[in-house]
């Protein structure tokens, strides 16, 4: 439940960050040369905290999945032996 609050907590405060720099404009310089037109820096924000979501839920799914996997194994274990 306080994971809950402070989740969304930081989601409030991100988008009401992102609210207020509507007007801001900038561009990104890669390291092969590459760079973007302007764009604002909601969308940067928005872009980074997406990307950093996708880099979470892959990195947290194959450990849940194991222990789903090894849960189940033991509960089998445990009424073949009942």
């Amino acid at each position: 439940m306080i994971r809950l609050f402070l989740i969304s907590a930081i989601s409030v405060i991100f988008f009401g960050a992102l609210y207020l720099n509507q007007e801001q404009q900038a561009s990104l310089h890669f390291f092969w040369g590459m760079e973007t037109k302007p764009l604002p820096i909601h969308l940067i924000a928005l872009g980074s905290f997406l990307i950093g979501l996708l880099f979470s839920v892959l990195l947290f799914v194959p450990g849940w999945v194991r222990s789903m996997l090894d849960r189940r194994k033991k509960s089998k274990r445990i009424e073949a032996l009942e």
